[in-house]
């Protein structure tokens, strides 16, 4: 345990409190049952989401100094402490982030499917060998805009996806929690989702970007109906073709996939797929082909759909995954400096983590446009 302030380490002198601290943070963050016991008789009770989060609510009171009442009453006492103690508790809390943030990367289902997903150190490599001649995407992330570059390389050729950072305001949100407006584990779980939509719609932009770049015979538009149905299959089986025989499946969000219904005959599916369909309005798979769906998002600040529900990819199933993320695995905290840009001139902080995206694009997947009838 090697605390970097004196108030820390007078906070946690007892190593236990420590471990302890982090262990139920951990636990509540990931939903796992959380005990106690009572040091008297070693009786076991189960602690509550509430009185944990409460119980880490005090702690965070005591770093900073505050009695429970001056957290919850004196908001300008609160917040001179905040601003004094910020980083400490951010140096407590950084490894149940970056837990939580890693924990929904790795299970973003349709993300494993296509992307070869890297956690790197400082210093560690952040080089993909591509396989086969292929054009290589990176994205660049500015502000609201993804500016994907393309660049042509030849088999065995080396490239580098460098990660650019990723900014959360976090400074409000520290002073909700410890004024027990909020749950600490409620915006754990709202820190990992936000990084967790960036990656994807990184992703995204960039495999539909990459998309341009495919030979005609791999980019098809069409109507979803028996008309096209021909060539809805020709496309699935040169995807195939291309990646040596590999399964395939169809990944699209579900409105996308939805559409799917109107070339398949569901004559010859099992009952558990007409099932499926008769509960979520997707067939679940396609005449053998499995589907994938892509949660819908909406975009920040707006009503739009962040994806397209026009789109189908057709993505084989190999080891060597076309979508590339390097992610440096640690966040980082910083002062914002942007005082007066508040309403309450409260100060703010950011938390930083670098990830980066790129997509090796050969003849190995394909983008079915549906076009409207």
């Amino acid at each position: 345990m090697a605390l970097h302030s004196e108030n820390l380490r007078a906070v946690f002198a007892d190593e236990g409190k420590y471990n302890g601290f982090q262990k139920l943070m951990s636990d509540l963050v990931q939903k796992n049952e959380m005990f106690e016991y009572d040091e008297e008789t070693g009786a076991k009770r189960a602690i509550s989401r509430k009185d944990a989060n409460n119980s880490v609510r005090k702690v965070f009171c005591e770093i900073c100094g505050l009695s429970d009442e001056e957290a919850r009453k004196n908001a300008k006492k609160r917040k001179r402490a905040i601003g004094q103690h910020i980083y400490e508790i951010c140096e407590v809390i950084e490894d149940v982030a970056n837990n939580k943030i890693q924990y929904n990367l790795l299970n973003s289902e349709w993300l494993d499917t296509v992307a070869d997903y890297r956690v790197v150190s400082v210093g560690d490599s952040l080089e993909f060998t591509v396989g086969s001649n292929a054009l290589f995407a990176v994205c660049d992330y500015s502000g609201a805009n993804h500016d994907v570059a393309l660049q042509q390389l030849n088999e065995g050729e080396v490239v580098m996806v460098k990660p650019t950072p990723k900014v959360i305001k976090i400074g409000k949100d520290i002073d909700l929690i410890i004024s027990g407006r909020i749950d600490f584990d409620t915006w754990i779980e709202r820190v990992a989702d936000s990084f967790e939509a960036y990656v994807q719609s990184v992703a995204y932009d960039t495999i539909v970007a990459s998309a341009e770049a495919l030979p005609s015979d791999f980019v098809i538009t069409g109507a979803m109906d028996a008309s096209s149905k021909d060539n809805f299959d020709e496309l699935i089986e040169r995807v195939s073709a291309a990646n040596g025989g590999a399964d395939v499946v169809l990944v699209g969000t579900g409105l996308a996939l939805k559409k799917i219904n109107g070339i398949a005959d569901v004559d010859w599916a099992s009952e558990s797929l007409k099932e499926n369909l008769a509960r979520t309005g997707i067939i679940g798979s396609y005449e053998g082909t499995a589907m994938l769906r892509i949660p819908q998002r909406l975009q920040y600040g707006d009503t739009k759909f962040e994806y397209d529900n026009n789109k189908i990819f057709i993505v084989p199933v190999v080891d060597d995954k076309f979508v590339k993320i390097v992610d440096e695995g640690d966040v980082e905290i910083f002062e914002a400096n942007e005082k007066g840009m508040l309403a309450d001139d409260f100060q703010t902080y950011e938390m930083v983590r670098n990830i980066g995206v790129g997509v090796a694009v050969g003849n190995n997947f394909g983008q079915w446009v549906i076009e409207s009838n």
